[in-house]
């Protein structure tokens, strides 16, 4: 997974995000089934807020070995509620994969230091690291009111 800090034209371009966070399939290592797993997107301080402005699926993800592997579910948020910042998303073309969605439109500021967390779920039976395709972008507006 990877945090990039857009420039601000990016900024501009991106409906304010001040980051994006690219997932891909390589990133899913989870090999117990049936097994969320919980990647951390981005490290913030108390007084610090996220909003997820939108994700973008790139690349849908799948397993090419395995068309019954067909759901893929993204969700953003930290360890108060996963879905704060982004509800449910399919990234699994087996499935019915959505390419844009917008953010819950939550800002929310931490009282303490946490994480902004990207939650991924496999399909009923399946290991996210069976998935051998697959690239989200996630945009983020963070901001420091530090």
């Amino acid at each position: 997974m990877d945090l990039i800090a857009l420039k601000q034209e990016e900024v501009i371009a991106n409906e304010g995000a001040t980051h994006k966070a690219i997932l891909t399939h390589a990133d899913l290592t989870e090999t117990a089934v049936s097994t969320a797993q919980t990647i951390g997107l981005a490290s913030l301080s108390a007084k610090m807020s996220a909003k997820c402005l939108k994700a973008q699926l790139i690349t849908p993800f799948s397993c090419s070995t395995d068309t019954a592997n067909n759901s893929t579910a993204l969700e953003v948020g930290d360890d108060g509620s996963v879905a704060r910042l982004l509800a449910s998303m399919e990234l699994n073309e087996n499935g019915t994969e959505v390419f844009l969605k917008k953010g819950t439109g939550t800002d929310y500021v931490f009282t303490a230091a946490n994480y902004v967390d990207a939650y991924v779920t496999p399909a009923s039976g399946k290991a996210l690291s069976a998935l051998d395709a697959g690239e989200v972008h996630i945009f983020l507006q963070i901001t420091d009111g530090r």
